[in-house]
């Protein structure tokens, strides 16, 4: 047996989901963002969800807004049991939500109800979580207030980055996903009601995010560094010029003023902080290529004893 499924998404990771969705299940139709201008020449180039709708001969719909009366009308023709929404980037009307016979379910990058909202896994990573996790949940008229119907934990790696900690959630959720439809197919499930008292808000990232006050403590700095790969970055100032802070790790010593670049130790810059040293492993300054800290200490040799300015 499978499902007829209605999908909402407008990410490019949203793909991989679709593929292993369109395998196992029927889908109906796909209502994606708008095309949109891109690259250097701002040419106008369609999402990568629509050219994979497209290429499998799904219906696709592109609405700029999807509360229109003549879009909610054009969805509702095609006959679906759910509708699946992962990263679609607009709340949905009521009136869709409800409408197939068994609602709508979003697949959320977070352990709900903590990092609700836009950013769940930069704010995982900035906020020191050693796990996080995905979720399915019944979706309702809130922003990711629904009742939980299955959740899949997955620890966050020392090392772990944005990106590595969103492509391991990709890889994983694939199967979760496949599973969780199975056993809603079956009516195997119990929804859980969401403790509000527990929430957390991942609001989404801002340029100004990336900012490094030295004053914090190593362990807080090297998290902000991890989470804000690939944007905005973690970033600093040194002698006027902006400097992308790439790669970093805590590491032991006397303690050193806040910003204060002591040394190359042959791997990397090490900086003092409000607690705690930090090295500084991979950087880049503004306008120019990332560089590793020996290659850019090679090239600046005079910036031992300065400071960083935040």
């Amino acid at each position: 047996m499978s499902l007829n499924i209605g999908f909402f998404g407008s990410a490019d990771f949203v793909v991989p989901f679709l593929e292993v969705v369109k395998k196992n299940h029927n889908i109906k139709f796909i209502v994606t963002s708008p095309d949109k201008p891109k690259g250097r020449g701002m040419k106008v180039t369609p999402p990568a969800v629509r050219i994979f709708g497209e290429s499998q001969n799904i219906p696709v719909i592109q609405p700029p807004k999807i509360k229109e009366e003549n879009v909610i009308k054009d969805i509702k023709r095609f006959d679906c049991d759910i509708y699946l929404v992962i990263a679609y980037g607009k709340i949905l009307p009521t009136e869709l939500l409800f409408y197939p016979k068994l609602g709508s379910i979003n697949l959320h990058f977070s352990l709900l109800p903590r990092w609700r909202g836009a950013g769940p896994v930069n704010w995982a990573i900035i906020s020191g979580d050693k796990v996080t996790g995905l979720t399915i949940m019944k979706m309702d008229e809130g922003l990711d207030t629904g009742d939980i119907l299955f959740q899949k934990e997955l620890e966050i790696g020392d090392n772990d980055n944005a990106i590595d900690l969103f492509n391991k959630m990709v890889e994983i959720g694939k199967d979760f996903l496949l599973e969780s439809l199975i056993k809603i197919e079956k009516g195997d499930f119990k929804p859980i009601k969401q403790e509000d008292s527990k929430s957390t808000y991942a609001r989404i990232i801002k340029k100004e995010d990336g900012l490094i006050d030295w004053n914090e403590s190593a362990f807080n700095i090297n998290n902000k560094v991890r989470g804000l790969i690939p944007w905005p970055c973690a970033y600093s100032f040194l002698e006027g010029k902006r400097i992308l802070i790439l790669k970093t790790k805590v590491t032991n010593g006397n303690k050193l003023e806040a910003g204060y670049i002591k040394e190359f130790d042959g791997e990397g810059l090490i900086v003092g902080t409000g607690s705690g040293l930090i090295k500084i492993l991979e950087l880049k300054e503004e306008g120019k290529k990332a560089l590793s800290a020996k290659d850019y200490y090679n090239g600046r040799k005079d910036i031992i004893g300065k400071k960083f300015i935040s």
